[in-house]
């Protein structure tokens, strides 16, 4: 399905097939029940050990890398206070990719989320 509409969407906007793909990432989001947006900031509304909470953030902000930074801010202080810790392991399981300060979830750590059913309604 993701080709054929990739390909209509190329077809359509006379893009490249690369291009066609963004603009579909673009488009379709994820739904994440279990995330409530408050003042631009995403509240998970139940407890996660502190990999899973940060793997639901990266999940719930879509296609593009996050900075640290923003990631900190949108974290909660229990998972902030052990930051490098986490992120470090996450590296480590080769579910995110770190890039100078930008953070990347990969296929592995998107797998992880749907596998654990961190994202299924409360």
């Amino acid at each position: 399905m993701d080709w054929i509409l990739a390909e209509l969407v190329r077809i359509a906007h006379n893009v490249t097939p690369g291009e066609a793909q963004d603009l579909i990432a673009d488009i379709v989001t994820k739904e994440v029940p279990l995330i409530q947006e408050i003042e631009g900031k995403p509240i998970v509304l139940k407890s996660l050990a502190h990999l899973d909470h940060l793997l639901v953030i990266l999940y719930w902000a879509g296609q593009g890398p996050i900075t640290k930074g923003q990631l900190r801010d949108w974290l909660p202080d229990r998972v902030t206070r052990n930051f490098s810790r986490v992120i470090a392991s996450a590296v480590k399981g080769y579910l995110i990719h770190v890039e100078e300060d930008r953070v990347y979830l990969t296929p592995l750590g998107i797998d992880q989320v749907e596998k654990k059913q961190l994202i299924r309604p409360l």
